[in-house]
């Protein structure tokens, strides 16, 4: 298996030179086509050193019931963080689960698909009646949020406003970006308390503040980051889906105080976070 890393274009098929010393393209096109031919050469006669991107797997590795051949779910270095992951359940104290089985009741969902079009207004309209703005998953990670479109709910039809209450999110929601930039985290302040987001953002919602906060510290980190990776799929715009992130394996302790630390540290982020929301709709709507 491989995976390109350099495939001699760009995603609208110009093609990338090599840069010499000074950064000037030179008339070689820069790709690992032929590194990854010659590596499959190797493995053809049993001579294969694995890499990163180019290794061989075992075909009893490979389910027969989805017949999954997608390198990126293969690859060694998140594999290997998986298997760290799964032998802390060896230590005493401590025992892996997922976040789906988290608490009773916790939920990971994305909402389903938004039709706009007919009911967005200009930007003029903002702070009129009816208008309230639509978020996309970067304008949530921005401070200011002005990546938005504003949407005239008089407009909206039955199935619409449906629709739209089932994509809101609420203050303690955890997002995570499920489509290009995958497994960035947010969370969710009182000052986008039911706002309406697009479902390129899985929601997690979980009622105890202790284990939304030490879920939330998880999800930073390369044991989940690579986790979300071996998932990933897409040929030109990566996705996951919101059971890639319910099966996601977390590390729990028998006894929280050995995490006490984790959690203080997330729940004063999210204090900090709330803050910065309320200063931040106060400077500008002094003005």
């Amino acid at each position: 298996m491989a995976i390109s890393q350099k495939i001699g274009q760009d995603s609208e098929g110009r093609q990338i030179f090599v840069s010499d010393v000074n950064g000037n393209p030179t008339d070689t096109v820069d790709h690992d086509l032929d590194d990854i031919l010659a590596d499959y050469l190797q493995h053809s006669e049993g001579k294969l050193v694995p890499s990163e991107y180019r290794f061989s797997v075992d075909r009893s590795s490979i389910s027969e019931d989805t017949l999954n051949v997608n390198p990126q779910f293969y690859l060694p270095d998140l594999n290997e963080t998986l298997r760290q992951v799964e032998r802390v359940d060896e230590l005493d104290g401590w025992s892996v689960t997922s976040i789906g089985q988290i608490e009773p009741g916790v939920r990971v969902f994305k909402g389903p698909r938004l039709r706009t079009d007919n009911i967005i207004v200009p930007p003029a309209s903002s702070g009129q009646k009816n208008v309230e703005p639509y978020f996309t998953p970067s304008a949530i990670l921005q401070d200011k949020r002005d990546s938005v479109k504003w949407l005239d709910m008089s407009r909206a039809s039955s199935r619409q406003l449906k629709a739209f209450d089932a994509v809101r999110v609420y203050k303690g929601d955890l997002l995570v970006t499920r489509s290009g930039s995958i497994g960035r985290v947010a969370y969710i302040t009182g000052a986008l308390d039911g706002a309406i987001v697009s479902d390129d953002a899985i929601r997690i919602r979980i009622k105890d503040t202790d284990l939304r906060a030490y879920v939330y510290a998880f999800l930073q980190v390369k044991a989940s980051q690579d986790q979300l990776m071996i998932n990933e799929y897409g040929a030109v715009q990566q996705h996951l889906e919101p059971a890639h992130v319910s099966d996601l394996r977390i590390p729990m302790p028998d006894d929280w105080t050995e995490v006490s630390d984790i959690i203080k540290s997330a729940k004063a982020f999210f204090t900090t976070k709330e803050a910065l929301d309320e200063k931040q709709s106060s400077m500008r709507s002094g003005f």
